[in-house]
């Protein structure tokens, strides 16, 4: 499947992958850039984290994602117009974007079987 964004591939026992189609921040000891996701800058910032282990993920209650991987932090914030990020997994599909300022429209983790009901 064809992205617009970023995708970073964790794997452990299963697969995980995340989707960055917008802006991130990722910041380090002593270095932080934040821009677009589909630039050399941005492969400069994440290529150092190839192998290093995914310390913590988790989203705040405005939809913004926070990924501590190795000793670099990423922050991607919601947009107002796109779906800011992707997060699936074996059993877990959970992505966010805000079309009002004030509503963020961040889905709970699904179960897969969950979304294959939904579609029926």
């Amino acid at each position: 499947m064809a992205y617009a964004g970023i995708q970073l591939e964790l794997v452990d026992s299963f697969e995980y992958e995340v989707v960055i189609d917008t802006p991130l921040a990722v910041t380090t000891t002593g270095a932080s850039w934040a821009g677009e996701p589909l630039t050399a800058e941005a492969a400069g910032a994440l290529l150092p984290l190839l192998g290093a282990d995914l310390a913590s993920a988790g989203a705040a209650s405005d939809g913004t994602l926070h990924l501590l991987i190795g000793q670099a932090a990423i922050e991607v914030r919601p947009n107002d117009h796109y779906e800011s990020w992707q997060l699936r997994g074996p059993r877990i599909r959970w992505s966010c974007a805000r079309r009002v300022a004030t509503t963020s429209l961040c889905s709970k983790p699904t179960r897969k079987s969950d979304v294959a009901e939904a579609h029926r």
